[in-house]
Order: C-alpha cells, then structure tokens, then sequence
C-alpha cells in the first residue's frame, strides 16, 4: 500500500482526476485483496475471493481501465 501512495503515476492520477474518486477507490480495493493472496494452496478462499471479484467487476463496469 505503501508503494501505490508513492508511485507517482497513481498519486498524480488521484489529485488530478477528482470525477474518478470511485474508480481510484475500487481499484485501490482490488490490489487491496489481490495483495492478501497467501503463497501457499489454496491460494483463493472464499472470503477473499468474493470481495475482490466484486471489487474488480465494479472497477470495469465504472471504467474499462
């Protein structure tokens, strides 16, 4: 989390596209969850895969990045 805070890219994009507030929040929630992933089987459960499948879908359907 630290790293997309100071990634110049997604910190400019973040001050200079206030419109995309809810694109910029799901998105943030879907490396959220992709960043949870254990290294170890079963990669996926349930409870994170539901809330980042949801996350994802929401960020398409507001803007096909």
């Amino acid at each position: 989390m630290a790293m997309l805070v100071l990634s110049p890219r997604s910190f400019a994009d973040s001050m200079n596209n206030p419109k995309d507030v809810a694109f910029a929040a799901l998105s943030t929630a879907a490396r959220y969850y992709t960043m949870r992933l254990r290294p170890q089987f079963p990669f996926l459960d349930l409870r994170l895969f539901v809330p980042r499948a949801i996350s994802i879908a929401l960020a398409l359907n507001l803007r096909a990045g």
